[in-house]
């Protein structure tokens, strides 16, 4: 692997479009949950990913063995990342766009907490622990009554919350097991192929109806799912982490909420109300500041 550089313009304009097509993804859920209903698209997302991932993997030789002390805690990621986005999107189903963009962003907050009981622990420095106060008054504001429109689900804010501790929680599981050495490829396949069968089953015990024919958008917010967000920019990403420092990478997830925000009131019209606004400034801070590198010693 080569030596992490600094961060170049290549980094940043590449950091951009991933963050602004993880932001996109919750508009491009609701824009389909008309004809296919929620677990059932989070089924299609990772089986459709997973047949992809898997396909580059095998062409380019990717280490994808399982007798190497993964399967366990592979299987449990697999878990929790289908309970993440059955949560999630259920919530979008409830709720506005903006509102689960943001919530779902507390993920860095709980991998800054629990980082702290890994086997080898981070230190919560004093910008982390601003940085998590900050955004605990932001997601406090748009939670309370006063900063959410009648409209809003309160059931699907906690349901977005929800998937954000169980994006922090995956995180630390891979941090602080096996997974943590595994090739990339394989840590994103545990994911795709178990949750994709935990989540199909889901969705026909729930009743839910797989229809066909299906729009013109819907199968393109089905290809976008698939084909960029949950194959094309994580790939991009693992070759990022292997060539720039994640620390400094992960400064710039702040755009991702930013973008939802953005494209939740563009394309679906969501009102940009003053409390939703502060709540973005202030969870946007606490992002900056938890993933702040620290100094060199």
């Amino acid at each position: 692997m080569p030596k992490p550089r600094s961060i170049d313009r290549a980094a940043v304009a590449a950091m951009i479009v991933l963050c602004a097509s993880w932001g996109f993804q919750q508009v491009s859920v609701k824009l389909a949950l008309p004809e296919l209903p929620p677990i059932a698209q989070a089924a299609i997302r990772s089986i459709g990913a997973g047949v992809l991932v898997g396909l580059w993997a095998w062409r380019t030789h990717r280490d994808l063995r399982l007798d190497d002390g993964t399967l366990r805690p592979g299987i449990l990621v697999g878990l929790i990342f289908a309970a993440e986005f059955i949560l999630l999107f259920l919530a979008l189903a409830r709720t506005d766009a903006a509102r689960v963009v943001m919530l779902l962003y507390t993920a860095p907050f709980v991998v800054a907490v629990g980082a702290r009981f890994l086997p080898q622990p981070e230190a919560l420095t004093l910008d982390r622990w601003a940085g998590i106060a900050i955004a605990f008054v932001g997601v406090a504001l748009l939670l309370s009554p006063a900063g959410a429109d009648r409209r809003q689900s309160l059931a699907g804010d906690l349901m977005a919350l929800g998937a954000g501790i169980l994006w922090g929680a995956t995180t630390l599981i891979i941090k602080g097991t096996r997974l943590r050495a595994a090739e990339p490829a394989k840590v994103l396949l545990y994911q795709l192929v178990v949750s994709a069968v935990a989540m199909t089953v889901a969705s026909l015990a729930a009743g839910e109806a797989w229809r066909l024919p299906l729009t013109a958008l819907t199968w393109s917010v089905m290809a976008y799912q698939v084909v960029w967000v949950t194959t094309v920019t994580y790939l991009v990403w693992f070759w990022l982490v292997s060539r720039y420092p994640p620390a400094r990478l992960s400064v710039l997830s702040f755009l991702a909420p930013v973008f939802g925000v953005v494209s939740g009131h563009v394309v679906l019209g969501e009102p940009l109300t003053g409390s939703l606004a502060v709540a973005l400034v202030l969870v946007t801070i606490g992002i900056v500041l938890v993933n702040r590198p620290a100094p060199a010693p």
